[in-house]
């Protein structure tokens, strides 16, 4: 577990800085603790967004019904 503050998750999240939702996302990154995983696998982030689903919840119970955010 750690935490991330303004720079570390800048950083982190360097692909989405600019963007309209990026200081939600800051905000809550920064909030609490996190918790990193290490992804093992061959295709393991491609088999791990897979068992999460899309990001919108309302797309993840419609198109993938039995993944973690529907």
């Amino acid at each position: 577990m750690s935490k991330f503050n303004k720079a570390s998750s800048t950083l982190f999240y360097k692909e989405h800085e600019g963007k309209a939702f990026f200081p939600n996302l800051q905000a809550f990154m920064t909030s609490d603790v996190a918790v990193g995983i290490e992804l093992v696998a061959p295709d393991a982030v491609k088999k791990w967004r897979n068992l999460l689903g899309p990001t919108n919840t309302a797309v993840a119970k419609k198109d993938a019904p039995s993944s973690l955010r529907a």
